[in-house]
C-alpha cells in the first residue's frame, strides 16, 4: 500500500501562458519567408514559383500559409497597396492611348482594372461580415381612395320577377 502524499508546504510561482500551448517547432502565421514571398509576388512581379524560390519555400507551403488569417490579411493589405499604387499609372497610360492610335485591348484592360478597384471599394472587407439573420420590417400604408364610401351588399329582389 502506498502512503498518501503530504500537501506541499511551499509552492513556486510559475507563469503559464494563457490558452493552448503551441508545441510545434515552426512558427505559426506570418514568417519572414512567407512575407518575402508575398512581397516578391506583389512588388517585384515574380511568378509564384520565382517568389517561393527567393523565399526558400515550396509552393505548397505558401498555399497553406495563405489559409492562415494573419497571412491572408497581410496579402490583402499588400494587394490594396499595389492596386492603389497602379491607379495613377493606369490613368497616364489611358491618356497616352487616347492621344495615340486605336488600341482598344489596352483600354478594355484598364477599364477592367478600374472596375475591380471600384468593386473592392463597394464591398470593403467582405470577410468582416458576421453571420446572422437580418429582418427588415417595412410598413407602407397607402391612403385609401374609398375612405368614407359605404357599399351596400344587401340582396335586392329581382325586378323582372312578377310573381
Amino acid at each position: 500500500m502506498t502512503k498518501p502524499k503530504k500537501p506541499p508546504t511551499s509552492r513556486k510561482l510559475v507563469t503559464k501562458p494563457i490558452g493552448p500551448v503551441d508545441k510545434r517547432r515552426r512558427k505559426r502565421g506570418l514568417t519572414v519567408a512567407v512575407r518575402t514571398a508575398i512581397d516578391a509576388l506583389m512588388y517585384e512581379r515574380c511568378t509564384r514559383a520565382e517568389a517561393c524560390e527567393r523565399a526558400g519555400l515550396t509552393e505548397r507551403a505558401l498555399y497553406l500559409a495563405l489559409e492562415k488569417p494573419e497571412v491572408a490579411g497581410y496579402f490583402n493589405h499588400a494587394l490594396d497597396v499595389l492596386r492603389s499604387g497602379e491607379r495613377p499609372k493606369n490613368i497616364h497610360r489611358l491618356c497616352e492611348i487616347r492621344d495615340a492610335a486605336d488600341n482598344m485591348p489596352a483600354v478594355n484592360a484598364i477599364k477592367a482594372l478600374e472596375q475591380i478597384d471600384a468593386e473592392a471599394i463597394g464591398r470593403p472587407n467582405a470577410a468582416a461580415q458576421t453571420p446572422g439573420v437580418v429582418v427588415r420590417i417595412i410598413n407602407v400604408t397607402q391612403p385609401s381612395t374609398d375612405a368614407g364610401k359605404v357599399i351596400d351588399v344587401t340582396p335586392t329582389p329581382n325586378r323582372g320577377d312578377s310573381d
